[in-house]
């Protein structure tokens, strides 16, 4: 990606510092508009707010807006996933234990979810839950009340460092001003430590936001290529996607948008957000013209797409997999930018590309095959 990020006409823009996770779990820092490249590729997320004022707070800072109950410093992980950051540790050997941070004002049944750094003392996965007895620790707000079905993912990150990401939706009650894990004094007594605190208003986790104060958004990585192809001319276009979990089951998560510039001439390919099925769609004059349909890819994917035009017929692929060719009734206009990870701002891919290729003319099928494979 570093190779595409410099040729001619590349553009890149992102609001805000900004983060990004490596393959070894350890975590990597971006000033504003520097692209997000890692081991794992490039980052193309939309903007998100991290509605906690303190990313990494202490047990002093916690208190300051919010609640710390058997909260105290701990020092950092040998293996931490960021280095110079801030840990605490919640004791519930005799009392219950929590750290209620200060939260940007969440309104009442709103979806959201809570993304914590938990190490434990022998890597073992930390255990989230409802229940006081049989878990680690549970996720709280100030007035009491847990998150509404609540379900949580579990990530491994570096040492013995977990990310734990519970997703929910907040009580019909009061709006909630502070929110965090809470260690009941009938919960697993194991020592914990507890770190890179983010609440979203979403569905599905974003990079960290690290905040030093107050809640931070980060904006939206918006990465473009001038490139003008012509009316009728032939061309393969190739993206590797890593997606990190399913889609939100709303938006859909656009892998890439040539278009004539503006909405209503573009060729796309996106994973939808309902169905989590992979597609392309093609536009002109502000109508749909042709969808090509392909597989249901949900949950943490491998994508290696590919779409061909030869002549006025296109051709999907997908992980070596020829799906399907069609005409559309009406031919697009020249294109000519192509939007990476997104379509002019919307539908962001929220996942990270590893290679993007374009080829001045129409592969063989067998190609395609081979290519995508």
């Amino acid at each position: 990606m570093t190779a595409l990020l410099d040729l001619p006409g590349v553009t890149y823009t992102r609001a805000g510092t900004a983060t990004a996770w490596r393959a070894d779990g350890t975590l990597a820092e971006f000033a504003a508009n520097v692209p997000r490249i890692t081991d794992l590729g490039v980052l193309v997320e939309g903007q998100r707010t991290n509605l906690f004022a303190r990313w990494d707070p202490t047990a002093a800072q916690v208190a300051v807006g919010g609640t710390a109950l058997n909260c105290s410093d701990a020092p950092a992980p040998a293996n931490a996933p960021l280095s110079g950051r801030k840990w605490i540790a919640l004791d519930n050997s005799d009392s219950t234990a929590a750290a209620w941070a200060a939260c940007q004002s969440i309104p009442t049944s709103t979806v959201v979810i809570c993304s914590l750094l938990v190490e434990t003392p022998d890597g073992s996965q930390p255990v989230f839950g409802v229940n006081d007895a049989g878990v680690d620790f549970q996720l709280r707000s100030q007035n009491g009340a847990d998150l509404t079905a609540p379900s949580a993912k579990y990530i491994r990150r570096s040492g013995n460092v977990w990310e734990v990401q519970v997703t929910g939706t907040t009580q019909a009650s009061v709006p909630t001003t502070q929110f965090g894990p809470r260690r009941h004094q009938t919960a697993n007594k194991r020592p914990l430590k507890f770190s890179g605190l983010q609440l979203e208003q979403a569905s599905i986790a974003s990079s960290p936001i690290i905040t030093t104060g107050a809640a931070a958004t980060r904006g939206a990585d918006i990465l473009s290529l001038a490139k003008t192809i012509a009316a009728g001319e032939d061309f393969t276009l190739l993206i590797s996607v890593r997606h990190p979990a399913s889609a939100d089951g709303v938006q859909p998560q656009r892998y890439f948008q040539f278009d004539a510039g503006d909405n209503n001439n573009r060729l796309y390919m996106q994973r939808t957000g309902p169905s989590q099925a992979v597609e392309v769609g093609l536009m002109v004059g502000g109508e749909a013209v042709m969808t090509i349909p392909g597989p249901v890819v949900a949950g943490a994917a491998q994508v290696k797409g590919a779409v061909r035009r030869k002549g006025n017929t296109y051709t999907l692929a997908l992980n070596g997999v020829i799906y399907l060719a069609k005409a559309p009734t009406v031919p697009p206009p020249n294109l000519t930018t192509l939007s990476i990870g997104q379509g002019r701002g919307a539908s962001p891919l929220n996942a990270t590309i590893q290679s993007l290729q374009i080829f001045p003319f129409a592969v063989s099928d067998a190609q395609l095959v081979s290519l995508t494979q």
